[in-house]
């Protein structure tokens, strides 16, 4: 063994960032996970299981409840509910622009349907007179309340006419993400329905930008009445993405709120955001937890890497490492080797390598994904353990090491204990995996986030991304990135072999970051040229590819 002893100065006694990079790059690359394994057709089976086991059409005439079993359909946090509609939309249509049958093309019509009608009626029927959208629908229909995590025997559902900011304005982000997929496609019949998506968020987005707290930024909880129920301005991260959403939606055919989003985002990034990352307060994100915890990094991280793309100036890539540092405190940087031999860890062989827990109270690794956030900061910011952190937590949650394969397709469990140190008895051992949630007469009562985050966060990753302003190439899905180059008149060409399965790459999301807005593009692969414009490349393009078993392919993006 090697003891490593590293001096700090006291001011910074509570940065890990700087051991984890340091252990990280020890362990990696021999710690990295085998990349074979295709997370796209992966993801595909996951959204087959929540299509059939939570989809329920009693639900305000047909949404996602969660958990399984409940009765109940929910925003954010632990239930998804319409960020599975949205997944399970953009999923659809990506499959049929690149012609996959990952899915059959019956059911895959089904899958695309079904998600564009709960979406409609969520941000119809489900959207309350102030323009918020009710954050709870069951068999009484669509309402306010909230839900008591600590009542493990029934997830009791309050009433109280109150609501979570990170829900709505996350929630209100997969409407405009689901809004962006339709109107990439062809599909001219969604286009309707995608403008009622718009007008949902963008009436979320000006409720928020209406009830600022005194002091600055945006409580976590209010009223909906506008009533902060938290002095804290934790749902400023969330509050500041979703504003930034809106003005590349308004940009070209509302300038002047284009402008006045952007100005609040601004305002909220430097008035609190920026002193919230300063102070290293990261908390609000779990909403079950009372103390620090990843996703209130995460939701940092993405309002500071928004801010920088919409403003370009390099104090936000400053600021976003604090956040960036925070995360990696939390991510397994080397593969835990000790669990028992009839554990799951040990029989299933799952490596931890780039799992990551929630929070101190949360001594667990789980389905949530450090990915677009890290990968993106390490590409911007030149920092390869954050890009490489990035790729490894998408791989951990999504390349199916601890999912459970059923008929329906492939469900996740919810998390690993990767230690005893746990507040409840839920499990007996450290290497156990939960396989579901005992409730309402039930064995395995799944909540929807462990199904569709690590899906989501592929769809906004892509799988294979392109920094056009450096030049530089991510792998993340199907071939490997042999070498890049971005040549002396602004074109990029990128080298792919793959060597995996036959049949395993059909197609590849292409995301193309930092392509100067407004811009056109000419993308080649295997002899064929297409043109697209630079927010398409940004959303995900799909990339079809050889289904040969050994194959090498150069892509080269032209600005034109």
């Amino acid at each position: 063994k090697t003891l490593y002893l590293l001096c700090r100065p006291p001011e910074s006694g509570n940065d890990y960032g700087g051991v984890a990079r340091f252990l990280w790059r020890e362990a990696y690359p021999q710690s990295a996970a085998p990349a074979h394994v295709s997370l796209w057709r992966q993801a595909g089976e996951h959204i087959r299981w929540f299509n059939a086991r939570l989809y329920n059409p009693e639900l305000g005439g047909g949404q996602y409840e969660s958990p399984e079993g409940s009765g109940t359909a929910m925003l954010g946090f632990v239930e998804q509910s319409l960020c599975m509609a949205a997944t399970t939309l953009a999923y659809a249509l990506l499959c049929e622009e690149s012609g996959s049958d990952l899915i059959p093309g019956e059911e895959l019509a089904t899958l695309r349907d079904r998600a564009a009608g709960a979406l409609t009626r969520w941000a119809t029927e489900g959207l309350s007179p102030e323009g918020l959208l009710y954050p709870v629908c069951d068999s009484h229909g669509y309402r306010f309340g909230h839900r008591d995590y600590s009542d493990y025997e029934n997830l009791t559902i309050s009433q109280d006419d109150s609501f979570d900011t990170i829900r709505l304005a996350t929630e209100a982000r997969c409407l405009l993400y689901a809004a962006r997929s339709v109107r990439f496609s062809a599909r001219m019949e969604l286009f309707g329905s995608a403008e009622a998506w718009e007008g949902a968020a963008l009436r979320v987005a000006s409720w928020l930008r209406s009830h600022p707290l005194p002091g600055g930024g945006y409580s976590s909880r209010y009223s909906r009445t506008g009533e902060p129920l938290d002095l804290d301005p934790n749902g400023t991260g969330a509050t500041i993405s979703l504003f930034c959403d809106c003005v590349r939606l308004l940009r070209e055919a509302r300038g002047d709120e284009s402008k006045l989003y952007a100005q609040l985002a601004s305002t909220g990034y430097t008035g609190t955001l920026s002193a919230l990352l300063s102070a290293g307060n990261f908390s609000g994100g779990t909403l079950d937890a009372s103390c620090p915890d990843r996703e209130a990094a995460i939701a940092s991280l993405d309002a500071c890497l928004l801010m920088y793309e919409l403003e370009g100036d390099p104090r936000f890539l400053e600021e976003a490492r604090l956040a960036a540092d925070n995360i990696l405190s939390y991510t397994m940087v080397y593969p835990i080797t000790t669990f028992g031999k009839d554990t799951d860890a040990a029989q299933q062989g799952i490596s931890t390598f780039g799992a990551s827990i929630v929070s101190p109270e949360n001594q667990h690794l789980d389905a949530v994904p450090t990915a677009p956030g890290m990968l993106l900061y390490g590409l911007y910011a030149g920092d390869e353990v954050c890009t490489q952190a990035g790729v490894e937590s998408l791989r951990w949650t999504l390349d199916g090491r601890w999912s459970i394969k059923e008929k329906t397709g492939a469900k996740q469990s919810e998390q690993l204990l990767h230690t005893r140190w746990y507040y409840n008895t839920f499990f007996s051992r450290r290497g156990d995996y939960r396989r579901g949630m005992p409730l309402w007469g039930r064995t395995d009562s799944e909540h929807g986030w462990p199904q569709v985050i690590p899906t989501n966060a592929l769809l906004y990753t892509g799988g294979l991304v392109v920094d056009w302003q450096t030049g530089q190439a991510v792998s993340i899905d199907g071939p490997e990135t042999q070498e890049w180059a971005k040549g002396p008149g602004g074109e990029v060409r990128v080298t792919l072999a793959h060597t995996g399965p036959s049949g395993e790459v059909g197609a590849c999301l292409l995301r193309v970051l930092r392509l100067p807005e407004g811009a056109q593009a000419s993308v080649g692969a295997g002899g064929t040229s297409i043109r697209l414009s630079s927010r398409q490349l940004e959303h995900g393009f799909m990339l079809k590819l050889p289904t040969d078993n050994n194959f090498t392919l150069e892509v080269s993006i032209q600005k034109e």
